[in-house]
């Protein structure tokens, strides 16, 4: 089971955009679907699924009840129909990154701090083995969050400065991952203890038949 979630790793690369907006559909005292400019509607709370209480809908500022709503429409159904000349506004996150893409990003992510760490502790971690690993955990968030920024995707399209963060973030991981093996070997922390400590190399995670020695970054710009 993953230990990283998806708004952290959205955050951490600056892909989880909070919008506060009018809402397009007729306020005529009858109509009671609305919808969104930016979509889909994405976690604010943490807890890896979007329901109603990740966004707040909105009669002139007041709070209203939402009977339904689409996440990849991005239209919500509000209980009552507001009253000709009654702004309807909503609170929201949204991302360019959909779940799937952001999925695959945790998933090599965690395979590189879980191989890496597999010699000295026992692997894959848990979520609850991880908080007594959280410096792991920050690691496989800044190799996921690295990833996003060095692929051409969504607003980052060419953006070299967002490429030069998301191979920092990667120089950083790859730091702290070797930092923190060194250390577990050093206070004896490990069953299996010994020899020199070596990151995995990150192009060799994913292996589909044979070893596949191509870089994250040829793995992350390729198409399907």
């Amino acid at each position: 089971m993953s230990y990283l979630n998806r708004q952290s790793v959205r955050e951490e690369s600056g892909f989880q955009d909070v919008q506060t907006e009018a809402m397009a559909g007729a306020v005529d005292g009858s109509n009671q679907t609305f919808a969104v400019s930016h979509r889909p509607f994405v976690d604010r709370n943490y807890d890896n699924e979007v329901t109603s209480s990740d966004f707040v809908v909105m009669f002139d500022g007041v709070p209203t009840t939402i009977d339904s709503f689409e996440k990849d429409l991005g239209t919500v159904v509000t209980h009552t129909a507001p009253a000709e000349g009654v702004e309807v506004s909503i609170e929201y996150a949204s991302s360019a990154l959909p779940d799937s893409y952001i999925d695959e990003l945790i998933t090599e992510a965690e395979a590189i701090v879980n191989t890496s760490l597999k010699k000295f502790i026992t692997t894959p971690l848990s979520p609850d083995d991880i908080d007594n690993y959280s410096t792991a955990r920050r690691i496989a968030l800044f190799y996921a969050s690295g990833f996003a920024l060095i692929r051409d995707y969504g607003k980052n399209t060419d953006d070299q400065e967002s490429a030069k963060d998301g191979y920092a973030k990667l120089d950083q991981a790859k730091k702290m991952l070797a930092d923190l093996m060194s250390s577990i070997q050093d206070n004896g922390d490990s069953s299996n203890s010994g020899g020199e400590a070596k990151t995995v190399s990150e192009g060799h995670i994913f292996r589909h038949g044979t070893p596949d020695t191509r870089s994250h970054d040829w793995f992350m710009r390729k198409r399907p």
